[in-house]
């Protein structure tokens, strides 16, 4: 489960629009949308991810406790 609050601050955190961090991340908006509502990307997304926001604890985003 994905942490979408937390991830939604990275984003900002790191000047991003959503539109340019898909850009970054080489996924379409809608993918990334529709990815974030079901809270699962793949291991390779995630990765890009973290490295695209630098991410120190990205198990923090990517293995949010309920």
């Amino acid at each position: 489960m994905v942490n979408v609050e937390l991830l939604e601050k990275e984003i900002q955190k790191n000047g991003f629009t959503r539109t340019v961090f898909c850009q970054k991340i080489k996924m379409s908006e809608a993918a990334f949308l529709w990815k974030m509502k079901r809270g699962a990307f793949k291991s390779m997304e995630a990765k890009r991810i973290a490295e695209v926001l630098h991410l120190k604890r990205p198990e923090d985003i990517f293995f949010k406790k309920n």
